[in-house]
């Protein structure tokens, strides 16, 4: 069914661009292992692949993930990885396969809380991880909520907890483990 595909694309895309083959496989296999089988299996996991892939390098191989930012995912300057994720997102919305209303909020949010705790709008390569995000992650039918009132309340949520981790400074992968403690309360935000 493409899962696959969309999940290795997606690593790709959440890895530095000069990373070593070894590193992508390893990403692979632990975002399809601990990601996918082991929370729940093929389209019944709590986890984003992609990004427990990215959260397991980021701590087994923090010399490679280091320098990392979303935009350098991929391969590019943060205002060409911007305009990519857009194009993206575009043609998803497009031909219908993810609402434009998750996105929007997603991004939305991000700003408006970038704005709140910093009274300035945010860097270029954070931008660029809020686009990636909201279009190829907050849309993800299998790890976010079913009904579209808790889709938005999840893009809301990790893009305001996103915000705060990366303004304390604490670490460049703020938008992964926003997403990921996000996946993890799915079945909360399901309730309301």
């Amino acid at each position: 069914n493409g899962s696959l595909l969309l999940v290795t694309l997606l690593i790709g895309l959440v890895l530095p661009p000069r990373s070593p083959g070894w590193l992508a496989l390893v990403g692979a296999w632990g975002g399809m292992i601990l990601g996918r089988e082991l929370f729940g299996g093929f389209a019944q996991h709590v986890f984003h692949p992609a990004l427990v892939a990215h959260a397991l390098l980021a701590v087994l191989f923090p010399r490679w993930m280091e320098e990392f930012s979303w935009a350098q995912g991929f391969g590019l300057p943060p205002q060409a990885a911007q305009w990519a994720a857009c194009a993206g997102g575009a043609l998803l919305v497009r031909t219908r396969l993810v609402s434009w209303k998750v996105p929007v909020c997603h991004i939305g949010a991000a700003i408006f809380c970038w704005w709140v705790l910093t009274q300035g709008l945010p860097s270029g390569s954070f931008l660029a991880g809020v686009l990636i995000a909201a279009f190829f992650f907050c849309t993800d039918p299998v790890t976010t909520p079913v009904e579209e009132n808790g889709r938005i309340l999840f893009a809301a949520g990790s893009a305001c907890l996103a915000v705060l981790i990366t303004v304390s400074g604490s670490t460049p992968h703020g938008e992964t483990y926003a997403l990921l403690f996000i996946n993890a309360c799915v079945p909360l935000i399901g309730r309301f």
